[in-house]
């Protein structure tokens, strides 16, 4: 009982260090780090309503505010008939999610209420975790540092902290998959007809916000069937698996396509997979390799770390055996998912919060007897370097390291407020400058240079033009073409 009880008095300490970690944080500017993705769920929380509710765009993702002044006067599967640039690359629903606490909470759409929002789900993710390593693990010490370890990583410090990412808050769904995936491994009997009903619910869902659901049905059905001959019922895990990733791809698919159109829908899908798999060769394998190697080692460097330790202590790299098991078809199967998406996981290093969790999992669960020879001073030392780079990364204060201040873009975006009418059409030299879109609540239009603007206004009849150049330096440049 005391054990039990200093445990849960130690993971309590951990919540309220996470909490408190935040704070240096809390309500900073929209300015760096992925912080784009913040202002491109709040544009569409508010173009949502603006539209007269979710519901009147089918809960399409929206990339733009309303008005004829913002419509985006491209030609693509991006823009649907009314030129909203929409979003269809993951599942609607970690745009969904903010839209509906927003309006149920009666908040209004801020960065700071984004922020607050995506530190509780990443607290409920800690927690639930928490929860699931107790029952796998027998020792409750291994427990606090597996969480622990996980939790105070760099990557996952500002991903389920300020930065609001759609691999951040799947992470409870990833949980879910994972804990029924035990069950089964557990024992046959789990496999009942309610257990296939939560399986089919939970894959369904995780589909919704990530794609890593179909990864991980996958595993499991592989799982299933190389578990026929404990028992035949594991059969019945290929089918359930692989019916719910199906039924949530179709659900995904029906959605956007009853709001734009079947063709539409499969052309967006065609040009974003081309771009964001393996196929995409733009940057060059040794380029994408170094980028992920660079991610890995800034935003999870104490699992690394650890591994080297491990390695060190064990004089051999025997420990690399991967035994198999339910949780090692888990871990491979979103190691496929980050390398299948590799120039998307080169270019994100929050593309590898999944692989990170199922990682930390694996390794405490399958290499117990590796781990017990960390030290104390060297677990702290390994927590400790991780906060020391994640605060260098995201400093405190008002500036980043480089100097320049956190605030920059909100400032451009008050100019631009200042200088140009609402019912004006801005161009700019710049692709999606979504932040500073949302701090001035105006969507702009790309045209290379000033001339190519002129073209594009000219033939389209528009009367109120402004064209702003050099957005990206302090030489920011306003002119009034019309």
């Amino acid at each position: 009982m005391r054990t039990w009880l200093s445990t849960h008095r130690l993971f309590l300490l951990l919540l309220l260090v996470l909490i408190a970690l935040r704070l240096p944080h809390i309500n900073r500017p929209l300015s760096k780090h992925h912080d784009f993705n913040n202002a491109v769920i709040l544009i569409n929380a508010v173009s949502w309503s603006q539209a007269g509710g979710a519901a009147n765009v089918g809960y399409t993702p929206l990339m733009n505010f309303q008005g004829n002044s913002n419509r985006v006067l491209e030609n693509g599967p991006h823009i649907d008939a009314n030129g909203n640039h929409v979003y269809l690359s993951f599942g609607a629903g970690w745009y969904v999610l903010p839209y509906f606490v927003f309006h149920f909470l009666q908040i209004t759409p801020t960065p700071l209420a984004l922020e607050i929002l995506n530190i509780f789900i990443g607290l409920f993710t800690v927690s639930l975790l928490y929860k699931l390593l107790r029952q796998w693990l027998a020792n409750e010490q291994q427990t606090i540092q597996a969480v622990a370890l996980f939790a105070l990583l760099p990557a996952p410090l500002w991903y389920m902290g300020h930065s609001y990412v759609t691999t951040g808050i799947m992470l409870p769904l990833v949980l879910c998959v994972l804990l029924l995936w035990r069950k089964a491994a557990s024992t046959s009997n789990a496999l009942t007809a309610s257990f296939h009903l939560q399986l089919f619910v939970a894959i369904v869902m995780l589909m919704y916000f990530d794609w890593v659901a179909a990864f991980l049905a996958a595993g499991m059905g592989v799982w299933g069937l190389a578990s026929k001959k404990r028992n035949n019922s594991y059969v019945g895990l290929f089918f359930t698996a692989g019916i719910s990733a199906a039924v949530g791809i179709g659900l995904i698919f029906y959605q956007f396509a009853q709001y734009l159109s079947w063709q539409q829908v499969v052309d967006y899908w065609s040009s974003r997979s081309a771009y964001r798999t393996i196929a995409n060769q733009d940057e060059g394998w040794l380029t994408m390799i170094r980028h992920c190697i660079t991610h890995i080692g800034s935003g999870y460097n104490g699992i690394v770390f650890l591994l080297i330790y491990i390695s060190i202590k064990q004089k051999s790299i025997r420990w690399l055996h991967i035994p198999n098991q339910w949780l090692s078809w888990a871990m491979i199967a979103v190691l496929i998912y980050n390398l299948v998406l590799f120039h998307w996981s080169a270019s994100h290093e929050f593309a590898w919060m999944a692989f990170a969790l199922v990682f930390t999992m694996w390794l405490f669960v399958h290499k117990y007897e590796w781990i017990i020879t960390v030290s104390k001073p060297v677990f702290f030392l390994l927590v400790a370097q991780g906060l020391l780079q994640y605060f260098l990364i995201n400093l405190p204060g008002e500036k980043g390291i480089t100097g320049t201040a956190y605030n920059d873009q909100q400032m451009k975006a008050k100019k631009i407020s200042a200088s140009i009418p609402a019912n004006a059409t801005v161009f700019v030299n710049m692709q999606n400058p979504k932040i500073i879109e949302w701090y001035s609540q105006r969507t702009f239009n790309y045209a290379p240079t000033k001339d190519a603007a002129i073209r594009i206004a000219d033939s389209l009849y528009l009367k109120h033009v402004f064209w702003i150049e050099r957005m990206e330096t302090d030489s920011m440049k306003i002119q009034a073409l019309r």
